[in-house]
């Protein structure tokens, strides 16, 4: 039973009793359902699965799993990352992989099984709608770039979205150590993961600094911070010392630190495509490409696209606007990827989506973490005001769907082709060299980082003459680097002469006009395989079989007279002598075959004619192609070779009639309607009669570079300042600069190169 004080004695006053600090956290979205989520995730993997089966490796998805592959122990593995230039995390990964198979396979659905975790954190966690989460999962970088293509990025996303999820558990004892290891493994994964992981360090201190609720700051020491901020600038220094290259690596240099408007202008266009990735439908070569980025794109659709990314990022940081730790984050990982493809020459040359596509994911990741982050101590009054105005927190989520949805669409378009087209020619290749037991032959490849991918079927160390080094894998070194195709050609004949038999060369091209069967310094090149036409545009690949050739014995057996294939490996070595100066051996071959046989052999008599001409007996030259148009052999290759015969003696009338024959034969003769032109723009100076030769060249083949400056050169005699603007344009997206355009005699003035950059 209480008693009543007594009276006049005041109640004593209790002291407060001080509560243990906790942090108020803002209110966080509710778990999604397990149905959701697991059907979201199921989804994601089958269909994920059927375009893993139906996705071939290119290079760079096979170089990574090489690198890895071809290691015996953890020390070789180190050795053979070191030039890379690349964070080591997902070589590290592969180089395990590869430790229970030699199948690539297995990169490729762990990579999915990576995404599929991604996706899950997503439905699970993150704070969007059911709607939006399933237009991120599918986009075109989430599904496609980052899951299908094994190269490594799914590594950084994981982490990315991991470090999301943790985020918001505010709770966690070790909070900002956790959170720090896993910046840790982000850094390591790839160079983009770099700028990211310390834009979310910068989120993370930025958020414990100037977060309006004190009690953060009271239940997390500051010494915590300070020891995770020091671990994410470890694994960021472990980073950086991958990316640096070592003395004499390929990649030394490629960094580009001045102003440059155009190159500035096509960087931040990146912005726009991370946001629009739609690829172009009307080609088989659409990845890397841009529905709204075409040769034919107007200044005035540029300059629309432009405003709307800067409408996009302003309004994005209007939503980010209270929450200093995002907005920290997003402008540094933003402006950072774009200044990383401005200054990373590789990189800016590449103009690749798999690049840019961190834009994109920077969006997806502060939009996660604006709801969760903590409010800034300080605010901005007429900036919250144009918030209300513009209805910002209800208008950014009608913003993110539409943009989730375009990327959705645009996944499933490439998902699609992907399926339905042959991606790369790499495995085809591959396979087909391992199922024809060619691959137990020495094996000689150019270009090197287009060739060696093929050994991840075959299991075999492939030489490089361009590098001359043998590996299963790109060793990015210049030691020995030369592109210069004497060099590279005699590099190749001296391993094929040094092996005692047969030896498989496999070339990107037709590099040294080996065509069907060739034979050049006694080495003699057969054709057994070609592989043609995928998504990738520049994996194709011509096999050839190349040993000695004695022609001396092969002269004085009467049966190689009768032997088909031995006729053309002499008609091709005649063909060699005469490139090499050879004029009288090549003609002793030739008078040889045409004495042994009846004269009617496809090649020989224009061959015969290119050794007379050379020797300046241009009658002689004009009986021989005559002959061979008379016997209704090459005809085509006869009145081509007639046609320069009269051009180099200025006939240039009977020059244009012999093009026009072998046009006749064949329609589609680029050099015939290139050298045509000629004659009308140099001799008749008929410019626009030659521009629509020109014209009909790049029609036929796009990539005619000569038929441009061509075309250039007309628009120069004739003033046509639009057809000007147009083909340089063209010429600089191919890669060719205002310098080297200026050295084919085209002069540009400084308002006319304002016209160019201004619609680039």
């Amino acid at each position: 039973m209480a008693k009543p004080f007594p009276k006049n004695t005041p109640p004593k006053t209790q002291r407060p009793v001080a509560k243990k600090a906790h942090a108020i956290e803002t209110p966080l979205p509710k778990a999604a359902e397990p149905v959701f989520v697991y059907s979201l995730v199921g989804a994601f993997l089958f269909i994920g699965l059927l375009g893993v089966f139906h996705h071939e490796m290119w290079r760079d998805e096979l170089q990574v799993w090489l690198v890895g592959a071809s290691a015996h122990n953890y020390g070789e593995f180190l050795r053979n990352i070191a030039n890379e230039c690349t964070p080591f995390g997902c070589y590290f990964v592969d180089f395990i992989l590869s430790r229970f198979t030699d199948n690539p396979v297995i990169a490729q659905i762990f990579h999915l099984l990576l995404a599929a975790g991604t996706v899950y954190l997503i439905a699970r966690y993150a704070p969007f709608t059911k709607l939006q989460k399933v237009f991120v999962s599918f986009s075109y970088f989430l599904f496609f770039e980052y899951s299908l293509i094994a190269r490594g990025y799914a590594l950084t996303v994981f982490f990315v979205f991991l470090f999301c999820t943790l985020y918001q558990q505010v709770k966690w004892k070790n909070r900002y150590i956790g959170l720090s290891l896993i910046l840790f493994c982000l850094a390591n994964t790839t160079g983009h993961a770099v700028i990211m992981a310390m834009g979310l360090l910068g989120m993370m201190v930025a958020d414990y600094l100037f977060a309006q609720d004190v009690t953060l700051r009271k239940k997390y020491k500051p010494m915590q911070v300070v020891v995770g901020a020091v671990i994410t600038l470890i694994g960021i220094y472990i980073a950086m010392k991958w990316i640096s290259p070592p003395t004499g690596n390929h990649y030394s240099g490629n960094w580009y630190f001045g102003f440059d408007q155009e190159r500035m202008a096509r960087s931040l266009r990146t912005f726009w495509m991370s946001l629009i990735p739609i690829p172009q439908l009307s080609t088989l070569n659409f990845w890397n490409s841009n529905f709204f980025y075409t040769s034919t794109t107007s200044s005035f659709t540029f300059t629309v696209l432009f405003l709307l990314s800067v409408g996009i990022f302003l309004f994005c940081i209007l939503y980010y606007l209270p929450k200093i730790g995002v907005i920290l984050f997003y402008l540094a990982a933003t402006i950072g990827l774009l200044l990383f493809n401005y200054t990373n020459s590789v990189i800016f040359s590449q103009f690749a989506a798999n690049h840019y596509g961190f834009i994109f994911v920077t969006l997806i990741a502060s939009s996660w973490l604006a709801p969760i982050a903590q409010k800034s101590a300080f605010t901005i009054p007429p900036l919250n005001g144009l918030r209300n105005t513009l209805k910002v927190e209800k208008n950014f989520t009608y913003l993110l769907t539409g943009l989730f949805a375009v990327n959705m669409l645009a996944g499933l378009i490439a998902y699609y082709k992907d399926y339905t087209e042959l991606f790369s020619n790499i495995e085809r290749t591959g396979k087909y060299i391992r199922d024809s037991h060619l691959d137990k032959m020495p094996e000689a490849g150019f270009i090197d980082y287009a060739v060696s991918p093929t050994s991840a079927f075959t299991q075999q160390t492939i030489y490089y003459p361009d590098r001359d080094t043998s590996a299963r894998y790109t060793v990015s070194t210049d030691t020995k680097y030369s592109f210069d195709m004497n060099i590279v050609l005699n590099r190749l004949l001296n391993f094929i002469s040094r092996q005692k038999d047969s030896v498989l060369f496999i070339s990107t091209g037709d590099y040294f006009g080996i065509g069907h069967e060739k034979v050049i310094d006694n080495i003699q090149f057969r054709l057994v395989g070609s592989f043609y036409g995928s998504i990738v545009p520049d994996e194709y690949y011509i096999l050839y079989i190349a040993k000695k050739f004695d022609i001396d014995k092969v002269m004085n057996d009467p049966n190689s007279f009768r032997n088909s294939a031995t006729m053309d490996a002499m008609l091709s070595e005649a063909h060699d002598l005469y490139q090499n100066g050879k004029t009288g051996e090549a003609k002793n071959i030739l008078l040889t075959i045409e004495e042994k046989t009846n004269g009617k052999i496809p090649h020989l008599h224009s061959y015969l004619g290119l050794v007379y001409a050379k020797d300046s007996m241009p009658a002689e030259a004009e009986k021989e192609y005559k002959m061979e148009i008379a016997q209704n052999l090459q005809k085509e290759e006869a009145f081509f070779y007639l046609g320069l015969l009269y051009y180099n003696t200025k006939g240039y009338a009977n020059a244009i009639n012999s093009w026009d024959s072998a046009l006749a034969i064949n329609p589609k003769n680029s050099d015939a309607l290139n050298n045509i032109g000629v004659c009308y723009l140099n001799y008749y100076h008929l410019q626009g009669k030659a521009a629509q030769y020109f014209e009909k060249v790049i029609q036929i083949n796009p990539d005619f570079m000569q038929a441009y400056f061509n075309l250039l050169a007309c628009a120069q005699s004739m003033n046509d300042e639009t057809n000007l603007i147009k083909y340089t344009r063209i010429l600089l997206s191919k890669g060719v600069s205002i310098n080297d355009i200026k050295a084919h005699g085209i002069n540009f003035s400084d308002a006319l190169l304002q016209k160019i950059n201004a619609q680039q």
